[in-house]
């Protein structure tokens, strides 16, 4: 018995030392404020809805390094009034970790009936709250 015992304990130490090792590191969602009503991606020291999807989509600040970096299931704000008019389709929403857009219930994003708003990737989850979308063109 004792020594069945004895050889039992290390496994089991291993085992769980392997579980510990191999869950990954949970990271803290990110809030990415828009401060610029303007669709460019430009380092003007503003950071525009376009940026924010790029920079919440890579965690990263690819997208400008006027918007803070994303990380994992972020929320874009925009606590502006008026509209985005957008020059081009927005950036594919591409985090199965989810992204959330909040207007504030005062800003607007047109497509002008031109483009196409949003578009969202395979197993991207995408939650808009008090948004206006208006004029998007469906493909």
């Amino acid at each position: 018995m004792k020594s069945q015992t004895f050889f039992q304990l290390p496994v089991i130490i291993l085992l769980a030392a392997g579980l510990v090792w191999t869950v990954p590191p949970v990271r803290a969602a990110a809030v990415i404020t828009v401060t610029l009503l303007a669709d460019v991606q430009a380092p003007d020291g503003q950071c525009t809805l376009r940026e924010a999807i790029i920079n919440a989509n890579n965690d990263n600040q690819s997208g400008s390094v006027d918007c803070p970096p994303g990380a994992g299931a972020d929320t874009i704000n925009i606590p502006l009034t008026g509209t985005i008019l957008l020059n081009a389709t927005l950036p594919v929403i591409t985090s199965p970790l989810g992204l959330t857009i909040d207007g504030f219930g005062t800003a607007i994003i047109s497509g002008n009936n031109v483009v196409q708003v949003f578009i969202n990737g395979p197993l991207a989850l995408l939650t808009l709250q008090m948004l206006l979308v208006l004029l998007t063109y469906a493909l």
